[in-house]
């Protein structure tokens, strides 16, 4: 079990564990435009859910902490038709975890402003 802070709570969560933080609201539409956090995302389990989630069109931020894979891995997810943005990350860091989530939802926020 992984311990990591993120906005003033903390969280225990196994490795390859998809993080939903970043998926408001209901969901009419399944997860198509919804943004979503996957640790372990480069390889295993963590990848077969980027790849779920990215046949549902839900936007993609993957975090793992083998950059090789992680950057193979967002580029297949990619030429697949998937938005997805690689962070390197080890999450036993919790400072690197709350990093990689704000930059995450800077990134959705962002994309909300240019849709709006």
């Amino acid at each position: 079990m992984t311990q990591f802070r993120a906005r003033n709570w903390c969280i225990g969560l196994p490795l390859c564990t998809v993080l939903a933080l970043l998926t408001y609201g209901n969901m009419p539409n399944g997860l198509k435009g919804k943004h979503v956090f996957v640790t372990g995302g480069a390889r295993g389990i963590g990848r077969a859910i980027a790849d779920a989630f990215g046949r549902e069109s839900a936007i993609l931020s993957l975090a793992d902490c083998h950059a090789q894979n992680l950057d193979f891995a967002v580029r297949e997810l990619r030429a697949a038709g998937s938005a997805a943005h690689a962070q390197v990350l080890d999450v036993t860091d919790c400072d690197a975890v709350s990093a990689a989530v704000d930059e995450a939802e800077r990134r959705r926020a962002g994309a909300q402003r240019a849709g709006a």
